[in-house]
């Protein structure tokens, strides 16, 4: 991935159980292997979250990364706004919404009641530059 450098990322967490178990330690972990791996490229990643769940563990992880120079920003609820802001139209949001809807269920649906645990990376599209 190391010749890719246009990353887009949609980190859907409206179906984490069990965030109280994510440590600090693990955290800190997962920022510093994001940022190693991609500092200095141009990278978007949107973290989707449910209403107050999840807020402060998505939060502290994006202040993170953006700490190493990274655009990351939080969105609760509203996976067509994420991926606005990752540069896709609307065209292109309807169909990756489609290829979510294979493999995830609830995706347009405000809170979805989904079991399950951990994160679910539901779309990484990831681009090489022309």
């Amino acid at each position: 991935m190391k010749e890719w450098k246009l990353i887009r990322g949609l980190l859907d967490c409206r179906t984490v159980q069990k965030s109280d178990k994510i440590t600090f330690q693990g955290l800190q972990q997962a920022c510093e292997i994001q940022i190693e791996e991609y500092a200095g490229r141009d990278y978007r990643y949107a973290i989707l979250i449910n209403a107050g769940k999840h807020k402060m563990v998505a939060e502290i992880f994006a202040h993170t990364l953006r700490l190493g120079n990274l655009n990351v920003n939080v969105f609760v609820d509203d996976i067509d706004e994420a991926f606005r802001w990752l540069g896709y139209d609307q065209i292109t949001v309807n169909y990756l919404k489609g290829k979510i809807k294979k493999y995830v269920q609830n995706v347009d649906r405000e809170l979805p009641h989904q079991t399950g645990t951990g994160l679910m990376d539901v779309t990484k599209c990831m681009h090489k530059e022309a």
